[in-house]
C-alpha cells in the first residue's frame, strides 16, 4: 500500500517518495541518507533512496499522508517535524517534533 510523503530540507529543497511515508518507513529512508550519504541532506536523501524524486514543495502532491521538515539547528543537530494529514482533509497535526536521534529511536531506525 502506498503511503506518500514529502521531505523538505533546510536548503528549501523538497523530495517526494511514493510509499513508506509512515514514520517507521520515513525513519528508514532518512537513516539510508545518513548511512549511505553521511548526512541528512536533500542530496544524500535522493542518492540513498532510488525511488525518491525532487518536487517543488509539500503542496504539489495533494495525496500525501505525511510531511517531514528536516532542519539543522544552530548546534548542528538535525531536527525533524513530522506532520500527519487529518482524515483526508487539508488539515495537518504534528506527529513528531524533535531531534532526529529521538525520531530514529522512536520509529526504529539505526
Amino acid at each position: 500500500m502506498a503511503t506518500r510523503a514529502t521531505y523538505r530540507f533546510n536548503t528549501g529543497h523538497t523530495a517526494y517518495h511514493h510509499w513508506d511515508g509512515y514514520p517507521q518507513g520515513a525513519a528508514q529512508l532518512l537513516a539510508n541518507a545518513l548511512i549511505e550519504g553521511g548526512d541528512l541532506t536533500f542530496q544524500a536523501f535522493l542518492d540513498a533512496n532510488e525511488k525518491a524524486e525532487e518536487t517543488e514543495n509539500h503542496e504539489v502532491h495533494g495525496d500525501t499522508e505525511y510531511r517531514y521538515n528536516i532542519v539543522r539547528n544552530n548546534k548542528g543537530q538535525w531536527r525533524i517535524k513530522a506532520l500527519e494529514r487529518i482524515d483526508f482533509s487539508n488539515k495537518w497535526r504534528i506527529k513528531f517534533y524533535g531531534l532526529a536521534t529521538d525520531f530514529f529511536k522512536q520509529y526504529g531506525a539505526l
